[in-house]
């Protein structure tokens, strides 16, 4: 699932959480991930349900993988927020 998204947008929070969106290159929808750079969890939003999973393994190495590039490269927008992530 998690293999056909394409980074759009980075929200990089001063908690060392980043709020990553992305859109699902098959179905079109956006996916939003967030990431907490302390712990190296990776979580995805379920919109129907109105909670956020864990991701494990190699969807989540996916993530923090194209999130560290595209922070890298700089080939999508990024913005710094000044202030927590509060779900």
């Amino acid at each position: 699932m998690v293999k056909t998204i394409k980074f759009e947008h980075l929200v990089i929070f001063e908690d060392n959480q980043i709020l990553a969106s992305a859109r699902d290159q098959d179905t079109r929808r956006i996916r939003l991930f967030l990431i907490n750079e302390n712990t190296g969890d990776v979580s995805i939003r379920h919109g129907r349900c109105e909670s956020w999973g864990e991701l494990y393994g190699e969807e989540r190495s996916f993530v923090i993988n194209n999130v560290s590039e595209a922070r890298y490269v700089r080939n999508i927008p990024i913005f710094n927020f000044k202030g927590a992530f509060s779900a």
